[in-house]
């Protein structure tokens, strides 16, 4: 099928005319001025055609158009139209799979049948031409936003913009500055191929990364582009990294690559204090709401320099930000097409020598448009002229008249809660279980108690230890003692006097282990951290673990919640188990008492744990 098909007069023996001439046409016969007969030999319509369409512009009727129909009628299909817009207008844009399956529903619910379309339902063609009778509709890229950011509304947008009238009534455009960082990529993305017809997956050669460089952009509302501020991710910084970039820019160094407190301090300094220190009237930053943008220092020199700074709502910048509503997307496709010309032409990635002489090629190529985007950011912003409508709009309302009275008050309230559905409670995952390397679980093994899992083989395997998940990010945890095989010294001494338990194992290297430990008469209370000492039945040796007095039975015994040890990246510290291993032992197994260094999160260090090999 033809999509475009013009039409060439002469070669058929029907409608050898054009739209204009039948217009024309009509008029001359409406307004008297030529007869049925004069209009057909002067315009080459036929009078019967001529007649038709008079007699239906005065009843106000619409002719079929000539050859075959359409399947919906107009008001079925602007029908349509309108809840394609409503649905993108709200954050739900339709695909072209959902448009056909929605006629193919609404073909079976009427009990009509089209022959030409498979299971009643249209194809790809018939979409085309649908969107041809509906210009008003087209397909694009959608981007997606999450929904903290669509749930962002008239109240904070109007209270924004309320805070907002005293802080930029009559200020001056250039001095009102937006910052905003962003970063540059080392893969210039996909992009459309000539290949031969029938090859499902064209390959392009060109070494790309996932590596990127942070550059803060900061702009005026005068339409002034400040120098750039490049924050690469290294520990030091080199000599070649900062020649031949844009006039001015500043290059930092950080750990993460991303901007720091002290990187954006540094930015505040050397960018923006510089830019509005020496302007009269009022002078005012607008930002994003990040901590990491805010420090003393930062507000300091803002009141030193008389200089408000203005901070946007949260999950708003998709629509108040200037700098990311027109300047950053024009700025990152330039970008791409410098890095594609530079990658086919050198091996390997942007190396940082390379980065600032890109981004100058990149900033120089946009030339006189960068005035106008960032001109056209603050319009768009609602800040240069204030207008609150100018973001409003942007925001789907239930009051909105255009198409409330065309889709029901149902659909439009369905499409308002899924833009804002209700918080649903984080599921939590459980206790973390350690397996042994190589074996695995099903998903009925969690439902039973996992220290009683029997192996294929009808064997049962070592009991799989429960491990407190809240250190998911630290090293695979040291065992615990089993509590069946951890006994009391002094009550396997009363039971069998005749044992004698070995001497705990010298660590190698280390005399962290003691021989013996002699201190003098101890008092407890409840909350002390002490060591305990116990005999293990397998090899009949003493070893030691850490614990906190939680309640104290008697004058001997105490009840003791043993610790959990762990092994961090820089020092050894101690955690409450998920499940509570409390025993009662006698004063005379407590042999030391541990003094608390630090509590952070649940991790728990002592100044005095290297004295003993606690477990």
């Amino acid at each position: 099928m033809v999509r475009k098909y013009k039409k060439v007069l002469g070669r058929a023996r029907r409608q050898n005319y054009s739209a204009s001439s039948l217009e024309r046409a009509i008029k001359e016969v409406t307004s008297g001025r030529k007869t049925l007969r004069q209009a057909e030999e002067q315009l080459g319509v036929p009078r019967n055609t001529i007649s038709s369409h008079v007699r239906a512009q005065k009843s106000g009727t619409k002719l079929k158009n000539l050859g075959g129909q359409s399947v919906l009628s107009e008001e079925e299909e602007q029908c349509i139209v309108h809840a394609i817009l409503v649905c993108a207008k709200w954050g739900f844009p339709l695909q072209f799979a959902d448009l056909k399956i929605i006629v193919q529903d609404f073909l079976n619910r009427k009990g009509t049948v089209i022959k030409c379309f498979k299971n009643n339902q249209p194809g790809k063609e018939w979409v085309y031409s649908f969107l041809g009778r509906h210009p008003e509709i087209t397909s694009g890229l959608a981007e997606n936003i999450k929904r903290k950011r669509a749930e962002v509304g008239e109240d904070s947008i109007n209270q924004y913009f309320d805070s907002l009238a005293d802080s930029i009534r009559d200020i001056s455009p250039e001095n009102l500055i937006n910052y905003d960082e962003t970063n540059f990529c080392d893969d210039p993305g996909s992009s459309k191929v000539l290949v031969k017809r029938g090859c499902r997956h064209p390959e392009r050669v060109m070494d790309v990364s996932k590596g990127s460089t942070s550059v803060m952009f900061a702009v005026s509302g005068s339409g002034k582009l400040l120098p750039p501020f490049v924050v690469y991710k290294a520990k030091y910084l080199h000599p070649t990294w900062c020649e031949g970039g844009p006039s001015g820019t500043r290059y930092a160094v950080s750990a993460s690559g991303w901007f720091e407190m002290c990187t954006f301090e540094e930015f505040n300094k050397t960018i923006i204090i510089p830019e509005l220190r020496d302007k009269t009237g009022k002078k005012a930053v607008v930002g994003g709401n990040l901590a990491s943008h805010l420090s003393f220092e930062v507000v300091r020199l803002a009141k030193q320099y008389q200089i408000e700074f203005i901070l946007l709502p949260h999950n708003s910048t998709h629509l108040t930000q200037p700098i990311d509503l027109t300047v950053f997307r024009p700025v990152k496709g330039t970008w791409r097409g410098e890095l594609t010309q530079w990658k086919m032409s050198n091996r390997g990635v942007v190396p940082k020598s390379e980065f600032p002489k890109l981004l100058k090629q990149t900033i120089d190529k946009l030339g006189p448009a960068m005035e106008k985007n960032i001109k056209a950011g603050f319009r768009a912003a609602g800040l240069i002229p204030r207008d609150r409508e100018a973001v409003l709009k942007k925001i789907p309302r239930l009051s909105d008249g255009d198409y409330s009275h065309l889709v029901s008050e149902a659909v439009l309230q369905k499409l308002n809660d899924s833009r804002s559905p209700p918080h649903q409670e984080e599921t939590k995952r459980g206790q973390r279980v350690a397996v042994e390397p190589g074996k695995s679980l099903r998903a009925e093994d969690f439902n039973r108690d996992l220290r009683t899992i029997i192996d294929d083989e009808g064997n049962e395997p070592e009991p799989i230890r429960e491990v407190n998940h809240s250190d998911a990010d630290d090293p695979e945890p040291q065992p615990a003692a089993p509590r069946k095989k951890r006994m009391s010294v002094s009550a396997v001494q009363t039971k069998k006097p005749n044992i004698v338990p070995k001497a705990p194992k010298e660590r190698e290297k280390s005399g962290r282990t003691p021989k013996s430990v002699v201190e003098p008469p101890m008092s407890f209370q409840e909350k002390d951290f002490i060591v305990v000492k116990f005999l293990t039945e397998e090899d009949n040796r003493i070893k030691y673990y850490a614990g906190e007095l939680c309640n104290i039975l008697n004058e001997n015994e105490f009840e003791i919640m043993f610790l959990r040890k762990r092994t961090g990246k820089k020092e050894i510290y101690f955690v409450y188990p998920d499940i509570p291993d409390v025993e009662t032992v006698n004063k005379s197994d407590i042999i030391f008492k541990l003094s608390l260094k630090a509590k952070v999160r649940g991790k728990l260090v002592f100044n005095d744990n290297h004295k003993f090999d606690l477990q």
